[in-house]
């Protein structure tokens, strides 16, 4: 890895640090850093893009950071070009949940599932492989950790994955090969 690529990682995985201090995923004890540092390692051969969006990708929606904040952080802390910002960020906004309960408070969580699955669609690779790395890492950490996933969220994930995620992927692709076997040993 090159000098400047290890500089632009190092920059990021700070911010995400700084962004979540010590804050813990729900129902564990691991902490969002070491989640999105896990799903960024997950994409180790991709291209600089998807490591990036890969340790920013909760930062939105669990640190109440803004997408135009984490722009600007890109372009003038990272001094990356604005086509690398705005493929980080669009996939961001893909990756961040629109339909949430507290948005959303009247609509059931399979509605929610369903508007928030779609937008993978026409999504961009960065975005869908990127799901695919952090839905893995989740069930991997899940199993070695004895922790008990929530049914629901399985079947949410398994139809993302078979319905939405996969569609446009190669199929030979090695992220969405590997999440669909973990899938199917739940």
């Amino acid at each position: 890895m090159n000098k400047t690529i290890h500089h632009l990682y190092f920059k990021v995985l700070t911010y995400v640090k700084l962004a979540y201090l010590e804050q813990v995923r729900k129902g564990t004890d691991q902490t969002l850093a070491n989640h999105a540092l896990q799903v960024a390692n997950e994409l180790n051969d991709y291209k600089s893009q998807y490591i990036v969006t890969a340790l920013l990708h909760d930062i939105i929606e669990e640190a109440e950071f803004t997408m135009e904040g984490v722009h600007t952080f890109l372009l003038s802390e990272c001094k990356v070009d604005a086509n690398f910002a705005d493929e980080v960020c669009d996939a961001l906004d893909v990756l961040t949940n629109q339909a949430t309960k507290k948005s959303m408070p009247n609509i059931g969580r399979v509605k929610r599932h369903r508007i928030n699955a779609a937008r993978y669609l026409n999504a961009s690779r960065i975005a869908k492989i990127v799901k695919l790395a952090d839905i893995y890492v989740t069930i991997k950490y899940a199993k070695e950790n004895d922790i008990t996933l929530n049914p629901f969220w399985i079947e949410e994930k398994k139809d993302l994955v078979y319905n939405y995620l996969s569609k446009g992927i190669e199929p030979d692709t090695k992220i969405l090969v590997k999440t669909i076997l973990k899938i199917m040993s739940l």
